[in-house]
C-alpha cells in the first residue's frame, strides 16, 4: 500500500478526495512519499514532485490534481527505480500496478522542510530547459537522486541511502539513452552543481540573464574548489609570507622617500595576492604604518586558490563615520534627484522618517518633501553637497548638513539625523 501525504496546496487542487486513515509507521519502505505541486511557468502546465520518505528521491508527474497524478505516479516509478538500479526483487516486491493508494495529510514538519527543498530542486533544474514540454524528466529526477542531503548529521545523496541499504544492484544505476548536446550537457552539470553548493554549503546561487555554460562551469568548479579548501585551510600571517622581505619602518624613512616605500609595499603585496583599498583620503605614512602595524598581522590562507585575491580594506579597521554618513546621504539624495519611487528612498529608513517633526511614510515622504523646497523644479532641477557631518565617537547617532542650490541662485540647508553604525545608517529625520 502506497501512503501519499499531500500538502494543502495539493489537496485544494484537487477538489474532492477522499483522505483515509493510515497507521503510523517507522519511515523506511517504499511505500510513504509526500507530494508537492509546481506551476510549470505555462498556462496550464504543472509538475507534481513526488518525495520518497526518509530517502528524499523524487518522481515528478505532469499533472493539477492527484486524481490524474496518482496513476501516472504508479506507471512511471517501476520505470524510476530501474534507472536508479534498484534491485528486481525489491521492485517486484512492492507489486506497483496491484498496490493500494491512500492519501493523507502531512504529518511532519520535518520532511515537509525536505520536501520544500526539493521542489525549489526541481524548479531549479526545469529552469535550464527552454519550455515545460522541453524538460528532461528522467534527468531531473537522476539529479535529485544524487544531490548530497542531510541524514542526521551525515551528507548523504539517496544513491548514498539506499547504496548502504544494499538495495541497489549497480552503482551507477542504468545509462540513459537521451542524446544530449555539449552545452545541454554542462547545464546538467552545472545544475548539479549548484545543488551540491546549497546542500552542502547552504549557498544561494542567483542567476541574472542568459549565462554562457562554459563560464557558468568554470566558475561553480572555483566555488566548488574554494569550499574545499577552506575545509580545512593552512593559515599563516601576511608578515610570515613575506618572511625574506625588510621594510623599513616610516620613521626611519626620509619624508621624501615615503610615497616611493608605500608602492613598493603594495607591489610585494600583490606578489601573495593580497589587495588593500583605502576608501577616503589619508596620508602616506598613515597608510604605511597600517599596513606594516595592522595589516601584517592579519593572516589568510597559505595555499591561495589560481586567481584569488584577499581583500582588506582599510576602513574596516579605522571606520570613517564621517565619510559613510556622507556617501549614505549622497546616495539617498541621487535617488531623490531621480524621482525614484518611494518604496527606493525607504530603503534608507525606518519605516517612517520624521520631516520638520511630521512623521512620513513612503507616500507621503516625497509630496511634504517638495512642498518645503518650493524654489526648486522637481525632481532633476537642483544640485547638492554635504556641508558638515557630526558624530561622536561610538555613538550611534550622527548628524549631517546638506546645501541644496540651483543656477538661479535658490539655496536650501537640510538637516540630516542618522542612526546606525560603519557601513549601515538608516535617516531617522530630516529638517529644512
Amino acid at each position: 500500500m502506497f501512503t501519499i501525504r499531500a500538502t494543502q496546496k495539493v489537496l485544494n487542487a484537487s477538489g474532492k478526495i477522499q483522505l483515509g486513515e493510515v497507521e503510523e509507521k517507522e519511515y523506511g519502505e517504499l511505500e510513504e512519499w509526500f507530494v508537492n505541486r509546481i506551476p510549470g511557468g505555462e498556462r496550464g502546465k504543472f509538475a507534481m514532485v513526488f518525495m520518497h520518505v526518509p530517502s528524499l528521491m523524487v518522481v515528478v508527474t505532469k499533472h493539477k490534481s492527484l486524481a490524474k497524478a496518482i496513476p501516472d505516479f504508479k506507471s512511471r516509478l517501476r520505470e524510476f527505480l530501474e534507472i536508479q538500479g534498484f534491485k528486481k526483487e525489491i521492485i517486484e516486491k512492492l507489486d506497483i500496478p496491484n498496490s493500494e493508494v491512500v492519501i493523507t495529510k502531512t504529518n511532519s514538519k520535518k520532511f515537509l522542510g525536505h520536501l520544500n527543498d526539493s521542489v525549489n530542486s526541481v524548479r531549479a533544474l526545469m529552469d535550464q530547459y527552454p519550455n515545460f514540454d522541453a524538460i528532461g524528466w528522467k534527468r531531473v529526477e537522476r539529479n535529485i537522486f544524487l544531490r548530497p542531503n542531510y541524514f542526521g548529521k551525515e551528507l548523504l545523496s539517496s544513491f548514498d541511502y539506499w547504496w548502504n541499504k544494499n538495495a541497489l544492484d549497480k552503482a551507477d544505476g542504468v545509462p540513459f539513452d537521451i542524446e544530449m548536446t555539449q552545452d545541454e550537457d554542462l547545464e546538467m552539470e552545472n545544475a548539479i552543481m549548484r545543488l551540491n553548493l546549497e546542500a552542502q554549503q547552504n549557498a544561494t546561487i542567483g542567476r541574472y540573464g542568459n549565462i554562457d555554460p562554459k563560464v557558468e562551469n568554470e566558475f561553480l568548479k572555483n566555488m566548488m574548489a574554494f569550499e574545499k579548501a577552506m575545509e580545512n585551510p593552512t593559515m599563516v600571517s601576511i608578515k610570515n609570507l613575506l618572511e625574506n622581505k625588510t621594510f623599513l619602518p616610516s620613521n626611519k624613512i626620509e619624508s621624501q622617500q615615503l610615497e616611493s616605500h608605500f608602492e613598493n609595499l603594495l607591489e610585494e603585496l600583490g606578489t601573495i595576492n593580497v589587495a588593500i583599498d583605502f576608501l577616503g583620503e589619508y596620508d602616506t605614512k598613515t597608510k604605511y604604518d597600517f599596513i606594516l602595524n595592522e595589516l601584517f598581522n592579519q593572516e589568510i590562507e597559505k595555499e591561495m586558490i589560481s586567481g584569488w585575491v584577499s581583500c582588506f580594506i582599510y576602513e574596516e579597521f579605522h571606520p570613517n563615520v564621517e565619510m559613510d554618513v556622507a556617501n549614505r546621504i549622497e546616495e539617498f539624495m541621487n535617488y531623490l534627484k531621480k524621482g525614484e519611487s518611494m518604496e527606493k528612498l525607504m530603503w534608507f529608513a525606518k519605516e517612517t522618517i520624521m520631516v520638520n517633526n511630521v512623521k512620513c511614510d513612503a507616500d507621503q515622504l516625497l509630496e511634504l518633501y517638495q512642498s518645503m523646497c518650493e524654489d526648486f523644479i522637481w525632481p532633476a532641477d537642483f544640485e547638492y553637497k554635504v556641508v558638515e557631518v557630526q558624530h561622536e565617537k561610538d555613538d550611534i547617532i550622527a548628524y549631517a548638513l546638506v546645501e541644496l542650490y540651483n543656477d538661479k541662485g535658490h539655496t536650501r540647508l537640510v538637516t540630516f539625523k542618522l542612526e546606525g553604525e560603519y557601513n549601515w545608517w538608516e535617516i531617522l529625520e530630516l529638517k529644512v
